[in-house]
Protein backbone atom coordinates (compact mmCIF):
# COMPACT_ATOMS: atom_id res chain seq x y z
CA UNK A 1 0.00 0.00 0.00
CA UNK A 2 1.33 3.53 -1.29
CA UNK A 3 2.28 5.93 2.16
CA UNK A 4 0.50 9.24 1.83
CA UNK A 5 2.91 12.48 1.84
CA UNK A 6 1.86 12.83 5.33
CA UNK A 7 2.96 9.38 6.79
CA UNK A 8 6.17 9.87 4.62
CA UNK A 9 7.11 12.78 6.22
CA UNK A 10 6.29 10.82 10.02
CA UNK A 11 8.18 7.76 9.12
CA UNK A 12 11.37 9.92 7.96
CA UNK A 13 11.11 12.55 10.94
CA UNK A 14 11.23 8.90 13.38
CA UNK A 15 14.05 7.18 11.23
CA UNK A 16 16.25 10.11 12.01
CA UNK A 17 16.07 9.97 15.68
CA UNK A 18 18.21 6.71 15.55
CA UNK A 19 21.03 8.06 13.76
CA UNK A 20 22.52 10.33 16.79
CA UNK A 21 20.97 12.91 19.11
CA UNK A 22 22.12 16.00 17.06
CA UNK A 23 20.20 14.11 14.01
CA UNK A 24 17.27 13.81 16.13
CA UNK A 25 17.13 17.55 17.37
CA UNK A 26 17.49 18.78 13.82
CA UNK A 27 14.48 16.33 12.78
CA UNK A 28 12.69 18.14 15.54
CA UNK A 29 13.80 21.84 14.52
CA UNK A 30 13.44 21.19 10.80
CA UNK A 31 9.81 19.47 11.12
CA UNK A 32 7.87 20.95 13.95
CA UNK A 33 6.00 24.26 12.86
CA UNK A 34 7.02 27.68 14.81
CA UNK A 35 3.87 27.31 16.98
CA UNK A 36 3.79 22.97 16.69
CA UNK A 37 1.86 21.77 20.28
CA UNK A 38 3.56 18.78 21.45
CA UNK A 39 1.71 16.97 24.40
CA UNK A 40 3.20 14.28 25.88
CA UNK A 41 1.60 14.15 29.39
CA UNK A 42 1.89 13.02 31.87
CA UNK A 43 5.61 14.46 30.74
CA UNK A 44 5.96 18.22 29.23
CA UNK A 45 3.97 20.03 26.80
CA UNK A 46 5.40 22.51 24.34
CA UNK A 47 5.01 24.87 21.74
CA UNK A 48 7.32 25.15 18.90
CA UNK A 49 10.63 23.88 18.61
CA UNK A 50 12.85 25.72 21.01
CA UNK A 51 10.86 24.51 23.76
CA UNK A 52 10.50 21.09 22.38
CA UNK A 53 14.52 21.36 21.93
CA UNK A 54 15.23 21.99 25.74
CA UNK A 55 12.81 19.04 26.68
CA UNK A 56 15.05 16.88 24.29
CA UNK A 57 18.56 18.41 25.91
CA UNK A 58 16.72 17.73 29.90
CA UNK A 59 16.37 14.36 28.98
CA UNK A 60 19.73 13.98 27.63
CA UNK A 61 21.31 15.56 30.46
CA UNK A 62 18.77 13.35 33.35
CA UNK A 63 19.24 9.84 31.73
CA UNK A 64 21.91 10.11 29.19
CA UNK A 65 20.15 9.86 25.99
CA UNK A 66 21.78 9.64 22.95
CA UNK A 67 18.83 8.00 20.34
CA UNK A 68 16.14 6.41 20.03
CA UNK A 69 15.18 3.62 17.61
CA UNK A 70 11.55 4.25 16.63
CA UNK A 71 9.95 0.61 15.59
CA UNK A 72 6.79 1.79 13.82
CA UNK A 73 4.52 -0.91 14.17
CA UNK A 74 1.62 1.12 12.22
CA UNK A 75 0.80 4.04 10.62
CA UNK A 76 -2.57 5.51 9.04
CA UNK A 77 -3.78 8.35 8.10
CA UNK A 78 -6.72 10.67 6.75
CA UNK A 79 -5.70 14.01 5.12
CA UNK A 80 -3.32 15.75 7.41
CA UNK A 81 -3.84 13.44 10.38
CA UNK A 82 -1.27 11.21 11.09
CA UNK A 83 -1.96 7.78 13.27
CA UNK A 84 0.84 5.97 15.05
CA UNK A 85 1.66 3.22 16.80
CA UNK A 86 5.16 2.41 17.68
CA UNK A 87 7.46 1.33 20.46
CA UNK A 88 10.32 4.07 21.15
CA UNK A 89 13.40 2.14 22.36
CA UNK A 90 16.01 4.93 24.45
CA UNK A 91 20.02 4.65 24.44
CA UNK A 92 22.43 6.30 26.15
CA UNK A 93 25.90 7.37 24.28
CA UNK A 94 27.57 3.63 25.32
CA UNK A 95 24.93 2.17 23.74
CA UNK A 96 22.64 0.75 26.04
CA UNK A 97 19.31 0.47 26.43
CA UNK A 98 17.83 2.77 28.91
CA UNK A 99 13.58 1.89 28.32
CA UNK A 100 11.16 0.97 25.55
CA UNK A 101 8.00 1.93 25.49
CA UNK A 102 4.99 0.90 23.49
CA UNK A 103 3.46 4.80 22.27
CA UNK A 104 0.58 5.87 20.08
CA UNK A 105 0.64 9.59 18.49
CA UNK A 106 -1.64 11.71 16.28
CA UNK A 107 -0.01 14.11 14.44
CA UNK A 108 -1.03 17.23 12.20
CA UNK A 109 0.80 18.35 9.30
CA UNK A 110 0.29 21.38 7.18
CA UNK A 111 2.88 22.42 4.66
CA UNK A 112 5.43 19.30 5.25
CA UNK A 113 5.34 20.57 8.87
CA UNK A 114 3.96 18.96 12.23
CA UNK A 115 1.72 21.16 13.45
CA UNK A 116 0.35 19.66 16.18
CA UNK A 117 1.40 16.10 18.16
CA UNK A 118 -0.16 13.92 20.90
CA UNK A 119 1.47 11.36 22.03
CA UNK A 120 -0.12 8.24 24.93
CA UNK A 121 1.59 6.28 26.64
CA UNK A 122 1.92 4.63 30.32
CA UNK A 123 4.11 6.81 31.94
CA UNK A 124 4.35 4.21 35.01
CA UNK A 125 5.52 1.87 32.47
CA UNK A 126 8.26 4.26 31.14
CA UNK A 127 9.35 4.67 34.51
CA UNK A 128 9.58 1.24 35.72
CA UNK A 129 11.21 0.58 32.94
CA UNK A 130 13.80 2.95 33.09
CA UNK A 131 14.41 2.05 36.59
CA UNK A 132 14.21 -1.63 36.23
CA UNK A 133 17.02 -1.43 33.55
CA UNK A 134 19.40 0.71 35.42
CA UNK A 135 19.15 -1.77 38.52
CA UNK A 136 20.08 -4.76 36.01
CA UNK A 137 23.21 -2.65 34.86
CA UNK A 138 23.97 -1.54 38.26
CA UNK A 139 23.84 -5.38 39.28
CA UNK A 140 26.00 -6.54 36.08
CA UNK A 141 28.50 -3.66 37.19
CA UNK A 142 28.92 -4.90 40.82
CA UNK A 143 29.33 -8.82 39.55
CA UNK A 144 32.43 -7.75 37.48
CA UNK A 145 33.88 -6.01 40.61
Amino acid sequence: MKRSPEQELVRRFFERWAVSFDEMCAAFGETFSADCYWDQRPLAATTGPEPALRFLRRARLLMGLERVEVELLSIASTGAIVHTQRIDRLYARSGALLTEVPVSGVLEIADQRIVAWKEYFDSAQFVGNTLALGARRLAAAALRR
